[in-house]
Order: C-alpha cells, then sequence, then structure tokens
C-alpha cells in the first residue's frame, strides 16, 4: 500500500514537472518581457536549460517511485538536495544582503553625498559588480544603447540607469550643452571629487565605469527582488518540502524492503 509521503511527493512531483514545462515553452515570451529591462535577467539559453534540467530531475524522480528503481530514487535524492541547498543558501545569501530600505530611498540618499555605493553592503558589491562581472553588464548597457532610448515614465529601470550612467551628478556643476553632451562651466566644477573628475574625462559620452551607474544597476536589481521575492520563498519551500518527502518516502520503503528480507531469511531458515 502507498505511504502518505509517497503519494505527497509524486504530487508534488507531477505539479513540478507542469510548472517546469510551463517554463521552457514560456521562456521566449519572457525574454520578450526581459526587454523592458535589459542586462538584468537570464538570457533565454539559461531560462530553458533550467526547465530542462527541472524536468528531467522530476521525470526520474516520477520514475524511480513509481517503478521502485533505487538507483533513480538515490540519483534523484541526492540532485534534489543538493538543488535545495544551493538555491536556499543563495536566495538567503543575497536576501541578507540586500538593503533593507527601498531602492528610490537609498538612491535618493546616496546621489545628494557623492557615495554612490555606501548604500549597499561590500558583499554584494563584490558579488554583483565586480571587476569581470561589471565588464559584462556594462558592454551589455552600452550595446543597447541604453542613453539614447527613450524613458518611459514610472519604468524605475530607466530612471536608475540612465541617471546613474547617462548624466552627471548635479553636485558635479556640469553644463548641459545637448542631449549627451556635457562640460565644465567657465568658472570650473562646482565639486572636484574623484567621480565629478572622472566625467570631465568622459565628456559626451556615457560614464559606464562610475560609481553612480553602479548603483543605478544595483538599485534595478533591489527593486527586481523585491518584485519577484514571493516567488523566490515558494520556489525554496516546494524544494524543500520535496526534499523531505522524497527523504521519508524512500525512507520508509528502504525500511519495508530490509522488513521484507529479514521475514524471508528466516522463513528460508525455518525451512
Amino acid at each position: 500500500m502507498l505511504s502518505c509521503s509517497r503519494i505527497s511527493l509524486a504530487l508534488l512531483n507531477i505539479i513540478i514537472l507542469i510548472v517546469s514545462i510551463f517554463h521552457v515553452l514560456m521562456s521566449t515570451f519572457w525574454a520578450v518581457d526581459s526587454r523592458s529591462r535589459p542586462c538584468l535577467h537570464a538570457d533565454v539559453s539559461s531560462i530553458q536549460w533550467m526547465g530542462i534540467f527541472m524536468v528531467i530531475m522530476t521525470t526520474i524522480g516520477i520514475l524511480g517511485s513509481c517503478f521502485k528503481l533505487k538507483a533513480l530514487q538515490d540519483l534523484y535524492l541526492w540532485v534534489l538536495l543538493i538543488l535545495t541547498i544551493a538555491i536556499t543558501v543563495s536566495s538567503c545569501f543575497i536576501f541578507a544582503l540586500l538593503p533593507k530600505e527601498s531602492p528610490a530611498i537609498i538612491f535618493q540618499k546616496t546621489s545628494n553625498d557623492g557615495y554612490w555605493l555606501s548604500g549597499f553592503t561590500p558583499a554584494l558589491q563584490t558579488a554583483l559588480v565586480n571587476e569581470k562581472d561589471w565588464h559584462v553588464v556594462k558592454t551589455c548597457l552600452m550595446e543597447k544603447q541604453i542613453c539614447k532610448v527613450k524613458r518611459r515614465v514610472g519604468d524605475d529601470f530607466f530612471d536608475y540607469i540612465q541617471t546613474g550612467c547617462c548624466k552627471p551628478p548635479i553636485r558635479c556643476g556640469l553644463e548641459q550643452k545637448n542631449v549627451s553632451y556635457w562640460e565644465p562651466p567657465p568658472t570650473g566644477l562646482a565639486s572636484r571629487d574623484e567621480e565629478c573628475l572622472m566625467w570631465t574625462r568622459h565628456l559626451g559620452i556615457e560614464c559606464f565605469d562610475c560609481d553612480s551607474c553602479k548603483a543605478g544597476y544595483l538599485s534595478i536589481y533591489e527593486d527586481d527582488w523585491n518584485e519577484n521575492i514571493f516567488t523566490e520563498v515558494a520556489r525554496m519551500v516546494i524544494l524543500i518540502a520535496a526534499s523531505v518527502l522524497a527523504y521519508y518516502a524512500f525512507r520508509d520503503e528502504n525500511d519495508s524492503c530490509d522488513d521484507d528480507d529479514i521475514k524471508h531469511r528466516k522463513h528460508v531458515n525455518r525451512v
């Protein structure tokens, strides 16, 4: 007779399988939607491969459970356990590092004093805007010509990115000559801090290496995370539940098999 944990695990795996298939089929539509926030979301191929991986994993779990194949059960349990730990740790890590205030408040505070990255923890900066990863983001922003995209009213992405990457801070006192060209006034810069001097070296072009640009990207990342936090929590809960159910379902079956073996041996000895 099937145990309650085995039935629950089978139902949960079927749900994960359906969601994963939907995930793969809808990835192209999500890619189109992510154009509203370019350089932030994963590309189509990574979304599809993640969905395919989940389909394969849940299929292995269903086959192992239905046909009582111990090799598939063990493989499923270990892969599920590793995936659950990886996603849970990474999600908790990011959640712990993100500022507790809203990105709009932090961006406004840091823009006033010029210490753009002061509102973000050093660990978060190292994780998201380190030299290697920032080069990828910066290249993407340049290829998308983000500063030439017409800003849409109420679109936080372009507010943060275009404010941080496409125009110098007000405190620098640079005068705007046209849409993309700024130059110091005859009286000189109002502030000669490092960032203002950097903007004078990038006259007429964007400053993707400025801290203001990185702060804009981090603000968008935080905003995107806040929008999807319930999805992340739901994913962690489902994976943890699946891991616990898989452990108890397969353990009960192994115990049952061991009991059957013991009974069989006793019967043979009696004969």
